[in-house]
């Protein structure tokens, strides 16, 4: 296994978020999920960059989440993301997707996930 070659990673899912802001107070950027995109491999790749901090600051949380019988969700994972790229190896559940929970003081943030499919 390769986790250093590009070319066995997929994109599955990226976005840009900016905080919302009521007059002046900041009121974060609301917490997210992938869904409907899910991931079926157990390693995943998440990169987030922002515009306002630098590398290797904490950004907030991911869970994993998976639906029991298409109807209850479950937490199955959690884990800690900072800014720069990080490789998770996920619990055996397949498929699920990935909330996202980003620290308040946060004000813009673009994150990406990819699928190891090597």
């Amino acid at each position: 296994m390769d986790i250093t070659d590009n070319s066995k990673w997929v994109l599955r899912y990226i976005q840009s978020f900016n905080s919302d802001t009521f007059g002046a107070i900041n009121t974060g950027i609301p917490k997210f999920d992938t869904s409907p995109v899910t991931f079926g491999s157990r390693l995943i790749k998440i990169k987030c960059t922002s515009t306002q901090v630098t590398a290797n600051q904490y950004v907030g949380s991911i869970l994993q989440k998976i639906s029991l019988n298409n109807s209850e969700i479950v937490t199955v994972d959690y884990r800690s993301i900072y800014l720069g790229s990080q490789v998770f190896q996920m619990v055996d559940f397949e498929p699920y997707f990935i909330e996202v929970n980003v620290r308040k003081a946060l004000k813009q943030l673009t994150i990406s996930m990819s699928e190891y499919t090597g």
